[in-house]
């Protein structure tokens, strides 16, 4: 089994690949511009799965921000909760 590294792995990835996306030049662009069909395609669907590693990057980093805001929360929301029934009962 692969220990459990967090999003750092997959971010490293993405900002690598998209680092490099950043630097082409403009010869590159004209190379794709006149690639195959196949080739274009091919640039497609990489651009699509960086663009779509991205956006997990930053839903996961989300759902993180709110689960650490949550834990730290907890402990008062418990005591309301504990006090809230004490009233009730």
């Amino acid at each position: 089994m692969y220990p459990v590294r967090g999003m750092q792995p997959l971010r490293s990835a993405v900002e690598s690949v998209a680092g490099s996306y950043a630097l082409i030049d403009t010869k590159v662009i004209d190379e794709v511009k006149d690639a195959s069909a196949e080739n274009k395609s091919f640039v497609a669907r990489t651009v699509e799965a960086v663009n779509k590693a991205a956006e997990f990057c930053g839903s996961a980093e989300k759902l993180k921000d709110t689960f650490m805001a949550l834990v730290k929360t907890a402990p008062a929301i418990g005591k309301f909760v504990v006090e809230l029934l004490k009233t009730t009962s």
